[in-house]
């Protein structure tokens, strides 16, 4: 199955920093947010290149992504952890809740609050916005995905 989307460019600076990260919009209504390069940055950021994406989905009335936390294995490769709010805060380096919030997330909290969920997935933390909320993906692929990158945080 094919679909077509339209790609939004940012780039993402700091100091030894450099990444280009590509917000998609699907034609299903889905969206992506994904490094697509690392530029001169540090090698260390290859493993967000093309990898680790934040998937962003439509429940009901609100879009709504799980801000699953990068750490870097002894390999150099990260891989996606659920993190508690203490922990994407720190791999951040800032409040990611407060961050989201600020830039128009409706509600943080776990998929059981969210999304009334009672799977074994329950306590992971997400984020609901509505449409008008365009940065907040891209705001949360930033602290958890390029933040605990830059800083270090291992698996």
């Amino acid at each position: 199955m094919t679909c077509r989307g339209r790609g939004r460019l940012y780039e993402v600076t700091g100091v030894e920093l450099r990444l280009t990260v590509r917000d998609t919009s699907w034609a299903n209504g889905e969206r992506d947010i994904v490094t697509s390069e690392r530029h001169d940055s540090p090698q260390r950021f290859d493993t967000l290149v093309e990898r680790l994406r934040l998937p962003v989905s439509r429940r009901g009335e609100h879009l709504y992504a799980e801000p699953r936390q990068v750490r870097l294995k002894p390999n150099g490769r990260g891989n996606l952890f659920a993190a508690s709010e203490d922990e994407l805060d720190d791999g951040a380096g800032v409040s990611v809740a407060h961050q989201l919030a600020r830039h128009g997330a409706d509600r943080t909290g776990t998929r059981e609050e969210l999304l009334n969920d009672d799977s074994r997935a329950r306590a992971r933390l997400g984020v609901r916005f509505g449409d008008h909320a365009d940065l907040v993906p891209v705001i949360a692929y930033v602290c958890t995905r390029v933040a605990p990158v830059a800083n270090g945080v291992t698996a």
